[in-house]
Formats: structure tokens, C-alpha cells, sequence
């Protein structure tokens, strides 16, 4: 426990000890109380210091000033032993978000040898349209920032992981009301990264790696990632999908925002119950993915616009095709070393992608439920790593794709971890919203938020990563990957295939009979 939670939790236990001494309440009141305030610095003690030390002030001030007004009115507090653990729990209910947002994030020191620079620009596709269908309204506009290697970083160089505006965007309380899922995305908007704005590329020629963000995500969603593996010797492009991302601003000033289509196939996506086969066997989760996931609109519709999103930004970036000071930047790509990546749906799109262009070299799927129906039963010929998460259960689509069902953990050039305590959003900064103790005690609120320590299951994620593409684009020796990093660490591990062949083996058995 850092010495801000030993605070919190001191502080919030302290206050209704007070408030019992003046209100001379009975002890079992007392004990709810201080029941309700440990809750409270639970809450507390899930982001950092500041914002916890905010709540305890808000609360206790709230609270204080409650029974001074019944003071004032000559009214007794009253003696309900449930009154004040109730009060605690709304308190921290209603007073979570100011909470999240007033909290402080730091992300972990490059552990590349390079300091990093950042870019945003727009990419053009004239054969694409903008529009919902990727035909009309064009030509296609697809926003991209791009982390690389720097040279020297000159002082007072802005280092903020968004831009003004997507700041104003990122707020929950912001120009498109009130929109409590941005709670994070607020905190995380004013965080200073180790990346440097429109400083100098560094001299040299590097490898080319392009992401994609998950369905209605952000181009900085994984900004700790891009800097990562900018400073290991990387060019890393983002790109976000106009109208399936969050709403943006073009270097002209232009906005994209979130297409209302999108919202409804969201809500698609909700009526699948999804959480209904968490729990259940093999057979009755791959069954769910076939036939439920996999027909779905953002699986066979959608995710085959981002595949193609895949394509116009590699043209794009290879003629130059784009508006945005970062000519000096693509002539250091070395082009005949290009992987593609991607989380949650560009996780789906980036192997399809990968599979479809020889440009493509090796790539990395990061926490999906489905891949693309091509993908399904079909090996990639590629070499590829694949993150599932395990919290709070693991569901096990991607065991569906990439090889041939028999075959499948028999290609030593396909890598398949588990991320057994990770939540989905643990796969982005998201991760870095709250502090270990936090992340122990938020998942049964959040369940898309697991019990890992934050920083340590994206560096985690980061070393993989860049162990895996220095091995294939860059031809360094495998050292025994991914083994030697799997045992420094209990946050990832090998993927338990044995399940999922055992069910193979039950369908085969089946059609024979």
C-alpha cells in the first residue's frame, strides 16, 4: 500500500469518528459507519493519490456540512444503523467520476534505448469513400499519429497524450454532454507521456508497424505501447476509422464524429448476451462464436471495412499520399520490414489484413472474441502472437482461427497467451486508470477492468511485442521465445490448448459417426 492510500484510508476512518463524537449517535450506527467509510477508502485507494485525497475532502465536507445544517434546525442526526454505510456507498457512486478524473496517471519509462517522438496526420484514399459504407462521400479520410525513434528532444517540447482538442473530447462532462464512460478517458487525456511533439526523426532506417485501436476506441488508445516500441527501434502508426472510432479533429480542424450506426450496432452487439457463455464448456462457447459472433454486422460487415483500412494507410504512407509534416519520418521506414497489430476488433482486422497483403510480415492479435469467417479453420502463413484475457472468464474465440483445427498449437511460429487476471480494456492505457490496490478491488465493478497491476501487464505486453517483431522483422534470434519473458513474469502464459483439441476431436468423432 503506497503511503496516499495509507492516507486515504486513515483519513476516511478518522472522519466518522469525529462526526460519532458529535453526533452522539449509537454504536451500532458507529459501526456501520465506519463500515461505509472503509468502503469509501477502498474506493478511494483505486486511483492515485490526488484524486483519493479529493474524495475524502468532498465526502467528508459533504457530510460535516449535512449535520450542521441539522444543528442549525435543532434537528438530532438520525440513528438508523444503515444511514451511514448507505450514505458512504452513494457518496463513492456518485463521486467516482470526479474521483477518476482529478486522479494523476505517470506512464513507466521507455525501456528502448531511443527517445521518442509523436505526429499526427490524415491519410487519403481517393478508391474508398468516408462515408458508413466505405463508397460514398469520399475520398477516404483516415487520421493516423505516428510514434519513432527521435534524436534530441529540445526543451519545453510538449509531451501530452492528447491534443487540445482531444482533450475537450475526452471529457466526460464535454461538447457531446454527458458521457460517463469517458471517466478514464478524461484522466487519461491530460496524462504526459515519455513521447515529444514534432521533434526530429532519429538518423537510420526502421521497421514499420501499423495498429489499429478497438471498435469506437481512440488513435492513442495504446499510446503507452506506440512509445514503446518507438524507443526499441520501431515506426509505429495508429489509425482510427472514421465514424466506428471516438469522435476526432483532422489536422485542418475537421471533426469525425461517432456515426449513430455505430451506436446501434453496439447495442447489436449488447443483445448477444455475451456474458450468458462466460462460464460455460467448450463446445457451448465456440458454438456462440460461429454461429452468434462471427454472422454479426461489426464482425462480417464492419471488421472487413477496418481490414481494408489496413491497406489504404500502408498505400498511403507508401506514396505519400497524406496531409501532415511527416515526410522526414516515412523517408527513415524501412519498407521491406512491415507488421501489422491491432486490439480487440483491429485485432480481428490487423491478421486478416496481414493474411491478405505479402507486404505483411508477421502480426499480433490482441484480445478478441472473433476473427473474420476466412480466418476461421485456415492457417495464416504467417507468424503471429495472440493475447487472450482471462478475467473474468476466458472465452477462447481466437483458438477458432489461424490454423487448421487438427493442427492447431502445432506451428511454432504462432504464439497463443493467456493474460489470465486481465480484464479486455487491460489491453490500453485503461490499464493505468487505477493503482494496484485499485485494480484488486474494482473489477466487480468494472469487469472489463481485471485485478493486474497495471504498468506491469503493458510492459509486459510491450516486451512480448517487441521480442516478437524484433525476432521476425528485424531476424534476431528467438532466445527461447517466449518462454525466457513468460517466466520473469505471472502476468501472461502459455495458452492450455488441450480443451479446445479435445473438443476437435469430439467433432471429428462426430461427423464420422
Amino acid at each position: 500500500m503506497s503511503s496516499a492510500d495509507l492516507f486515504i484510508v486513515l483519513l476516511m476512518i478518522a472522519f466518522p469518528v469525529v462526526v460519532a463524537f458529535y453526533a452522539k449517535p449509537n454504536k451500532s450506527f458507529i459501526l456501520f459507519l465506519i463500515a461505509g467509510s472503509v468502503f469509501l477508502a477502498s474506493l478511494g485507494s483505486v486511483v492515485n493519490g490526488r484524486g483519493a485525497a479529493l474524495l475524502a475532502l468532498i465526502v467528508s465536507i459533504v457530510f460535516l456540512i449535512s449535520l450542521l445544517v441539522s444543528k442549525f434546525r435543532g434537528n438530532q442526526p438520525q440513528k438508523q444503523p444503515l444511514s451511514g454505510s448507505v450514505f458512504c456507498i452513494l457518496s463513492a457512486i456518485a463521486l467516482l467520476p470526479i474521483l477518476t478524473i482529478a486522479s494523476k496517471i505517470s506512464f513507466p519509462e521507455l525501456e528502448g534505448t531511443y527517445p521518442v517522438g509523436v505526429r499526427s496526420a490524415e491519410v487519403f484514399d481517393n478508391e474508398r469513400g468516408n462515408a458508413w459504407n466505405a463508397i460514398d462521400d469520399g475520398p477516404r479520410r483516415i487520421l493516423v499519429r505516428v510514434w519513432y525513434p527521435a534524436g534530441s528532444i529540445p526543451e519545453e517540447t510538449p509531451n501530452s497524450r492528447a491534443t487540445d482538442t482531444e482533450q475537450e473530447f475526452a471529457k466526460a462532462f464535454g461538447p457531446e454532454g454527458f458521457q460517463p464512460q469517458k471517466i478514464f478517458s478524461e484522466t487519461l487525456a491530460k496524462t504526459k507521456t515519455n513521447a515529444y511533439w514534432g521533434v526530429s526523426p532519429a538518423e537510420g532506417s526502421y521497421p514499420l508497424l501499423i495498429f489499429s485501436h478497438g471498435y469506437t476506441g481512440a488513435v492513442n488508445d495504446n499510446a503507452m505501447l506506440m512509445e514503446q516500441l518507438a524507443s526499441q527501434g520501431y515506426i509505429v502508426v495508429s489509425m482510427t476509422h472514421p465514424g466506428e472510432g471516438a469522435t476526432f479533429a483532422y489536422p485542418n480542424g475537421d471533426i469525425s464524429s461517432t456515426d449513430p450506426k455505430t451506436t446501434s450496432l453496439l447495442e447489436e452487439v449488447m443483445e448477444m448476451d455475451v456474458w450468458s457463455i462466460f462460464a460455460s464448456d467448450v463446445a457451448t462457447r465456440m458454438d456462440f462464436v460461429v454461429h452468434t459472433i462471427e454472422p454479426g454486422t461489426m464482425v462480417s460487415e464492419r471488421f472487413a471495412v477496418w481490414v481494408d483500412d489496413f491497406r489504404s494507410v500502408h498505400d498511403a504512407l507508401l506514396r505519400g499520399d497524406l496531409k501532415g509534416d511527416i515526410d522526414d519520418v516515412l523517408a527513415s521506414i524501412n519498407w521491406q520490414k512491415v507488421g501489422y497489430f491491432g486490439m480487440s476488433a483491429g485485432a480481428a482486422a490487423a491478421p486478416a489484413a496481414c493474411y491478405r497483403d505479402e507486404r505483411c510480415q508477421a502480426t499480433v492479435a490482441m484480445d478478441v472474441i472473433s476473427g473474420l469467417r476466412e480466418m476461421r479453420n485456415r492457417h495464416i502463413q504467417k507468424p503471429m502472437m495472440i493475447f487472450d484475457s482471462g478475467s473474468p472468464y476466458r472465452i477462447g474465440g481466437q483458438d477458432l482461427y489461424y490454423e487448421q483445427h487438427q493442427d492447431v498449437g502445432l506451428d511454432p511460429h504462432i504464439y497463443r497467451l493467456d493474460f489470465p487476471h486481465n480484464g479486455h480494456f487491460d489491453f490500453t492505457d485503461n490499464a493505468l486508470a487505477l493503482t494496484s490496490l485499485g485494480k484488486k478491488i474494482i473489477p466487480a465493478v468494472l469487469p472489463f477492468l481485471g485485478p493486474v497491476d497495471g504498468a506491469e501487464t503493458l510492459l509486459t505486453q510491450s516486451r512480448l511485442i517487441t521480442e516478437f517483431f524484433d525476432i521476425y522483422l528485424k531476424e534476431q534470434p528467438a532466445e527461447d521465445f517466449p518462454h525466457m519473458l513468460l517466466n520473469n513474469t505471472g502476468v501472461a502464459e502459455l495458452t492450455d490448448l488441450q480443451p479446445f483439441r479435445e473438443w476437435v476431436s469430439s467433432q471429428n468423432t462426430t461427423k464420422a459417426n
